[in-house]
């Protein structure tokens, strides 16, 4: 699936979905990444609380190799990057100055100013599995942005751990009608 037509589904998904955002006093002032190994490296945030008028230093060891994308929403800040050859979204709370959420996937993108599409991360393959569409919201919990029988796991995953299991899916429908994110292969 390309990212034109995730952009459509998820966007015909969400018609007249839209939840109001929380305005945020936080301003970011540095996103750095440092690589470590391989497949971890330490992302470094510095933000200043308007309201509070206090300073956020935060490291966090994470999967990112390379930052493309982050924005804040109320105390969250995601950050979505590539994490080698596939990518990656990390949630920070930045008033408790720590990691949230993560997660591999493929292709993510910001849809609106608090959800984020991607296709949901399956290991390399010799067939095409049927791609599955999911939303993180960010205005939800971690929690909330799992399927009910994800809910029991550790969030968020160890850094050891890939956890792909996230988000709601809103495409293909049969993902949708039986919440699951299973991403079978379709016969030929």
């Amino acid at each position: 699936m390309r990212l034109y037509e995730i952009s459509v589904v998820a966007g015909l998904m969400l018609m007249g979905a839209g939840s109001a955002a929380p305005a945020s006093p936080w301003r970011v002032e540095n996103v750095s990444l440092r690589i470590d190994s391989e497949r971890e490296s330490t992302l470094t945030v510095r933000a200043s609380d308007g309201a509070a008028g206090g300073l956020v230093n935060i490291e966090s060891k994470v999967r990112l190799t390379d930052v493309e994308q982050s924005f804040v929403l109320g105390d969250k800040l995601a950050v979505m990057g590539r994490a080698g050859r596939t990518w990656s979204v990390v949630i920070l709370d930045l008033a408790k100055g720590q990691e949230i959420d993560s997660f591999a996937c493929a292709l993510p993108q910001r849809l609106s100013t608090n959800r984020i599409a991607y296709v949901e991360w399956y290991p390399d393959h010799f067939v095409e599995p049927r791609e599955v569409v999911l939303i993180y919201d960010l205005t939800k919990s971690p929690m909330e942005n799992r399927l009910p029988g994800v809910r029991a796991a550790r969030i968020p995953a160890p850094i050891t751990d890939i956890s792909a299991a996230v988000g709601l899916p809103v495409y293909p429908e049969w993902n949708v009608r039986n919440r699951s994110y299973r991403n079978a292969v379709e016969n030929p």
